[in-house]
């Protein structure tokens, strides 16, 4: 994890992973909310917390390499600090050797963590999928590393191909986990990109997140959401 200003849901993503892996190596890069104090809170020996200050694009792709190699395992997963995931997919992902990555859905929240975007609304392509997906558990291997600057850095093999591009190497997962970041993630106001849109309505939310008392969508969110969300229908059918 490499995270800057997410004290909304930073506790609720750390802990949706944190019994499901060996260890979670974090970096802040110079948060000015209360993300720090939130990380140190949960004291668990899984967790590696540095503070790096702020990076820029190349920097942050260094970072993630640093992370690489204080990874002692033959898989790793990104996880962003808006990212919070439901348990059952850490059983549906069955890392073995005939895979280089798995790759998976992911509910857009709007509004709230009961609503999302639909899948219409999705533009992200990989290999023969579009939508709303995330390459997110990748296979350590000898002099495989990132290549290109945030946010469009990718994993690479040593003669410098994608990872994204070896699709008969990649696993697909049906299922989805939560990624809010268009819910309010900070006080910082420049970190907060809220999309007003009806959505859809999703049934059950992450075990993290239940029993919760998490905002759930104002009256001003969505009168404002019935104007937004015929507009945003028209532009999906706009090339």
């Amino acid at each position: 994890m490499i995270v800057q200003n997410e004290e909304n849901w930073i506790y609720y993503a750390i802990n949706s992973v944190l019994p499901h892996v060996v260890q979670i190596i974090i970096y802040d890069t110079g948060s000015i909310d209360k993300t720090v104090q939130i990380i140190k809170t949960i004291n668990n020996p899984k967790i590696l917390f540095e503070e790096k200050g702020e990076v820029d694009a190349v920097k942050m792709v260094a970072l993630r390499n640093e992370q690489i190699e204080k990874t002692k395992t033959s898989w790793f997963m990104l996880v962003d600090g808006d990212e919070i995931y439901p348990s059952r997919i850490f059983d549906k992902i069955k890392l073995n050797e005939n895979y280089n990555g798995f790759y998976l859905r992911n509910y857009l929240c709007v509004g709230d963590v009961w609503h999302k975007l639909q899948e219409r609304y999705g533009k992200y392509e990989l290999c023969d999928h579009k939508g709303h997906f995330n390459l997110r558990f990748y296979r350590k291997q000898p002099g495989w590393k990132w290549l290109g600057k945030y946010p469009l850095e990718y994993y690479a093999s040593p003669k410098g191909e994608s990872i994204n591009l070896m699709c008969n190497k990649l696993k697909f997962v049906d299922d989805y986990y939560w990624h809010v970041s268009f819910l309010k993630r900070s006080r910082i106001k420049e970190k907060n990109i809220i999309k007003y849109h009806l959505g859809e309505k999703i049934t059950d939310v992450p075990e993290v997140l239940k029993g919760k008392h998490l905002a759930k969508r104002s009256i001003y969110y969505i009168s404002r959401s019935l104007i937004d969300t015929p507009l945003r229908y028209l532009k999906s059918f706009i090339k």
